[in-house]
């Protein structure tokens, strides 16, 4: 069983690495903004793009999820025609959807900054530009996803955000103030989408030339992406639920530079899931086409296992070092500390989020998933209303509340669908991260500058939580032997992680 998942494994070790760069260029770039900018013109910026940024969601239509099922679909029945088929018919409908949405964008840019009452009439006109070329990217790399060429997807998404940032820095400097990001956008956008062009001629998968499968196809992709599009449209109107209601209570607007800035902070944790769904929709694809229910079953036990493994002591630990991370890091925004405590509870709950719903897309469970996401939406606006009225910490609450809430459902629906689900040893998960907690906590206590509470709090964490899991069997030695597989995809460079590896097989055999 776990030898089938080292396919997995091999996947997800090609996409951590550049996931983890990209993370680094994506929120570096973050970081630039937020300080920079500072809260008021970081606002202004959340704000110019929030329509848009929800508006993508609900263009995307689900077709790229929908791309990347059905072509490791295909594939996993050996029908290399009628995968590269699937993916041109796509292309036959993503492309006027995507022009004509830009010059509607466009034309209706002054009537939008009215509504949200602020001046940004250029950023709303650039961003309809960037709503195509982002549109066009998203079907690209699905196309890479669905043919497994985790590779080059990587590398795509690696060099746009070393660009984005790259591009940021001086734009900041140079004045441009809240539409530096935007434009630094549009540029690593363009040079992503030529980059992934590139790739899909060399591997000999023409997308760009259409070719429509027919009628009845069509059809059966549409139904399968009207789900997801509700799915993933209004979980990305979750995510501006907050800046939404801010709004409406006609709150100052640094009150949305410091509740974007802090809910950013920990949607870093998605990181945890982004690189698991990109490699778990055409695995779970082709496992589902095959019927080879038990492997799925092993694969999916395993993932949420690792997530949460990850997931909550990251949590937990947001929580003890929200004040020395916010001083060290955002200065500016230290009134937004006990935001980022009530958002470090969502770190549990984002990463499963991601999981879970692409489990229930993948195996035919895509209309109660994206009934999961309407009510994840509408619970978290109704809790933000009605906390909203007492104060910018009650909004945070209701996000947070909403998605433990959400997640606990699609939890429930995942098991009557997959024999044998479980989420694996969470009582010696959390009970080592509160051993971890303890000695944050002493470091906490001595009279050294934030930066040094931040990195002692990472070092000394990590390693206590590594050594807790590993006495308490939370790890297994079939992880080890996973983990060895993921490694050696990397050669020589791997030798330095088959140490630790090797060390934690001693540790776990004590």
């Amino acid at each position: 069983m776990e030898e089938d998942f080292s396919k997995f494994v091999h996947g997800f070790s090609i996409t951590s690495v550049g996931i983890f760069y990209s993370a680094i260029m994506f929120y570096g770039g973050a970081l630039v903004a937020v300080n920079l900018l500072g809260p008021k013109e970081y606002g202004v910026y959340s704000l110019a793009f929030m329509i848009p940024n929800v508006l993508i969601f609900f263009l995307l239509f689900g077709l790229d999820i929908t791309a990347a099922r059905y072509i490791a679909h295909h594939l996993g029945k050996d029908s290399r025609e009628k995968a590269l088929k699937c993916a041109q018919t796509i292309f036959v409908v993503r492309i006027p959807i995507a022009f004509l949405s830009m010059i509607v964008f466009f034309l209706l840019a002054e009537h939008l900054a009215l509504v949200l009452g602020q001046d940004v009439v250029t950023g709303l006109k650039l961003l309809s530009a960037y709503i195509c070329l982002f549109l066009i990217a998203r079907y690209q790399l699905a196309v890479l996803q669905g043919y497994f060429l985790l590779k080059e997807r990587t590398l795509v998404e690696a060099v746009t955000n070393t660009l984005n940032l790259v591009f940021l820095v001086p734009l900041v400097f140079a004045g441009f103030g809240y539409i530096s990001p935007i434009l630094s956008f549009l540029g690593a956008s363009a040079v992503g989408i030529v980059q992934a062009w590139y790739y899909l001629e060399r591997a000999h998968i023409p997308v760009f030339r259409v070719q429509f499968e027919g009628i009845k196809a069509l059809k059966e992709y549409l139904k399968f992406s009207y789900y997801v599009y509700i799915s993933d449209s209004f979980h990305i109107s979750y995510v501006w639920v907050g800046a939404v209601v801010i709004a409406l209570y006609a709150l100052p607007v640094e009150f949305v530079g410091y509740y974007r800035a802090m809910f950013s902070v920990t949607s870093t944790v998605v990181l945890v899931s982004y690189g698991l769904t990109i490699v778990l929709y055409p695995m779970l694809s082709e496992l589902n086409a095959r019927k080879e229910y038990e492997r799925l079953a092993f694969s999916l036990r395993t993932v949420i296992k690792y997530a949460l493994g990850i997931s909550i002591p990251a949590a937990m630990g947001m929580l003890l070092l929200s004040r020395p991370l916010v001083a060290f890091l955002f200065p500016r925004y230290i009134p937004a500390v006990n935001l980022l405590r009530i958002f470090s509870f969502r770190m549990v709950f984002l990463p499963l989020w991601s999981i879970l719903a692409t489990a229930l897309l993948t195996l035919g469970r895509e209309k109660r998933q994206s009934q999961f996401s309407v009510f994840l939406c509408s619970s978290s606006l109704v809790l933000s209303l009605i906390l909203g009225v007492i104060s910018l910490e009650g909004i945070a609450l209701a996000s947070t509340v909403g998605l433990a809430l959400a997640v606990s459902l699609q939890y429930r629906e995942l098991k009557n669908r997959v024999d044998n689900l479980n989420a694996g040893p969470v009582w010696k998960v959390v009970l080592s991260s509160g051993i971890m907690c303890v000695v944050i906590c002493g470091i906490l206590q001595l009279d050294v500058p934030d930066y040094v509470k931040v990195f002692a709090s990472l070092f000394g964490g990590i390693v206590v939580y590594a050594l807790c899991i590993l006495r308490m069997k939370a790890v297994t030695p079939v992880d080890i032997q996973i983990m060895h597989s993921g490694v050696s995809v990397f050669g020589r460079a791997g030798k330095v992680f088959e140490v630790f590896l090797n060390l934690a097989e001693r540790i776990l055999g004590m």
